[in-house]
């Protein structure tokens, strides 16, 4: 089908130019061509032939001489110049000469870093980074900025500072609660230690596991297997005692895989593995 004016036709008379240019739709999709009319012919076919494309890799949106595609798996193209947009890059193909089949291949995406773990034991989604904690290591993922942190036998890793296994605070356990908020991270283990990094500085220990964390407005509400109560005011800085309780509600659940769709990248964690891929 061919643009005439503001619906699209079958044919169309046109009135002669050496150097004109078409919009053609096929199967839902626009090309922009640009054909030189003969002199002498009264019906020409635009475009000549439709060639078939095989795309492998990347499919989704693009542009395409300037007009908005989807690319799929197989589609037929005119017999033409393109320059299409994906993504993750710019490639420029002629079809002119093309008479059979043709396949192109795109970036389906750009691979910034790539981490192997023997076993992830926690994901940790804070304000300015994605924390991951493994056996033998752990790493920041910065959210705005390239960064990214990484220290073997290191049981917490942040730009606020590391938490390193049998140097300096002992910290037994395994981090199962961490939140972030005023460049300070406040960690809670598995053997109910409270401990904070960054501008803030906290050190206790609640001396049972704690069972429930609850973030409320400007305060952290923990509630140990010993029913006691305690709270992080996280706007005016400091930790207290705040009673106890029978009514324990275990809500503390570890997550070891997961997708996230950041601003500049993505970040996929999944068997123990994980891909820090680019977007454009």
């Amino acid at each position: 089908m061919i643009k005439n004016e503001n619906e699209f036709v079958s044919s169309i008379f046109y009135d002669w130019s050496e150097n004109s240019e078409f919009i053609i739709k096929k199967d839902n999709t626009l090309f922009k061509i640009k054909s030189e009319l003969p002199i002498g012919e009264s019906i020409i076919k635009i475009p000549s032939k439709w060639i078939k494309i095989n795309f492998v890799g990347y499919t989704g949106e693009a542009t395409l001489n300037g007009q908005k595609i989807i690319i799929k798996n197989e589609m037929e193209f005119p017999s033409t110049e393109f320059f299409l947009e994906t993504p993750f890059e710019n490639i420029n193909f002629d079809l002119s000469n093309v008479y059979d089949n043709y396949k192109i291949k795109l970036l389906s995406e750009i691979i910034l870093k790539e981490i192997k773990f023997e076993k992830i034991i926690a994901i940790f989604n804070l304000e300015n980074g994605i924390e991951i904690i493994g056996k033998n290591k752990s790493v920041w993922i910065s959210k705005n900025t390239d960064e990214i942190l990484s220290y073997d036998n290191a049981i917490f890793v942040s730009p606020y500072g590391i938490l390193e296994k049998n140097k300096n605070i002992q910290f037994h356990g395994i981090p199962v609660f961490a939140y972030e908020k005023n460049k300070t991270i406040y960690l809670i283990s598995s053997y109910g230690e409270i401990i904070s990094l960054g501008t803030r500085s906290i050190y206790r220990d609640l001396e049972r596991s704690p069972a429930s964390i609850n973030i409320e407005k400007d305060l952290i509400n923990i509630i140990s297997f010993g029913g006691k109560k305690y709270t992080i005011d996280l706007k005016n800085g400091g930790l207290y005692y705040n009673g106890e309780t029978t009514i324990i509600d275990n809500n503390i659940r570890l997550i070891t895989e997961k997708e996230f769709q950041l601003t500049n990248k993505n970040i996929f964690i999944y068997n123990n593995y994980v891909k820090i891929t680019k977007k454009k």
